[in-house]
């Protein structure tokens, strides 16, 4: 019995020797085709390492896209909100200067000069009993003060020293390496534009005043940020700051070790300054007031 066991292993192995012998038999014959299948292979690999690298190119430029249209989005929001303030905040004055009538039909220009100044003057036409009736009215007359009304259109009444100004290209190069780190612009002022979308929140709530804050469910927070601004401001300079809890109410994110290696540049860069009370810790905008 163990004479053939050991027979059959013989044979096995005999088996197994000549299988490999034919898979070499055939490596050698066929050697030149297997030179030009693995050729082929290596394009194909080299082809798809290629079109990976492009993949991600292309997904490196969607991210970048995607934090550009995030910042589009958040100015657009701003200026829908303008809008929107705009149509039910229209100046009295603009809505005065109007024609009255119907049949009126103003036709302004400049044509006086009175102590060195140029007046507007308007031409009213009006249609009375099938006759045109031309009157010129001055702006004293028909005009009530609109040299500035640009500024009271444009203008909604909030202070805009708050704002940070994104920072630019010359800007952005003149900041350290080591505190930069891998950080793009686009980044650092998509961030800017977290801090500006935080601010308006704010001062937006402020502006409203005690009254405008309680119809708006808001008046506990209307009331922590007049204590915040107590302790901090004065009565001959106001301070414009916003701090961790209004980044995380706002944004629903922390500060987190990158966002605070980000404030650490804009204070390199002169955006904000610290002010510090004991552990608390409140972030300043001096951008616009120095």
């Amino acid at each position: 019995m163990a004479v053939n066991q050991s027979l059959e292993d013989l044979l096995r192995s005999k088996v197994n020797k000549i299988d490999e012998l034919q898979v070499a038999t055939t490596c050698i014959t066929e050697k030149d085709e297997l030179k030009n299948s693995l050729r082929d292979a290596a394009l194909d690999v080299d082809t798809i390492s290629k079109s990976i690298f492009s993949m991600r190119q292309n997904l490196n430029s969607m991210r970048l896209q995607n934090v550009e249209c995030q910042e589009y989005m958040i100015f657009l929001q701003s200026l829908n909100e303008k809008i929107e303030h705009l149509e039910n905040n229209i100046p009295p004055e603009l809505i005065q200067a109007l024609p009255k009538q119907e049949n009126e039909t103003p036709e302004i220009h400049n044509e006086k000069i009175k102590n060195g100044c140029q007046m507007s003057s308007a031409k009213i036409i009006n249609k009375s009993n099938g006759h045109n009736i031309i009157e010129t009215v001055y702006d004293s007359e028909y005009v009530p003060q609109l040299a500035n009304c640009r500024k009271t259109l444009f203008t909604d009444g909030e202070d805009i020293q708050y704002i940070i100004e994104p920072l630019d290209e010359s800007e952005f190069a003149k900041i350290p390496k080591y505190m930069i780190g891998r950080q793009t612009l686009v980044v650092l002022n998509d961030f800017i534009a977290s801090i500006n979308k935080i601010m308006k929140a704010k001062y937006s709530l402020l502006a409203l005043g005690k009254n405008g804050a309680r119809q708006k469910g808001k008046l506990d927070l209307y009331l922590q940020f007049k204590k915040e601004e107590a302790d901090v401001c004065t009565k001959k300079e106001r301070k414009y700051f916003f701090t961790a809890e209004d980044y995380h109410r706002e944004i629903k994110f922390k500060l987190d070790k990158t966002k605070l290696n980000l404030l650490t540049v804009l204070r390199h860069c002169r955006k904000i300054q610290e002010l510090r009370f004991g552990k608390n810790i409140k972030y300043e905008v001096i951008n616009g007031s120095r």
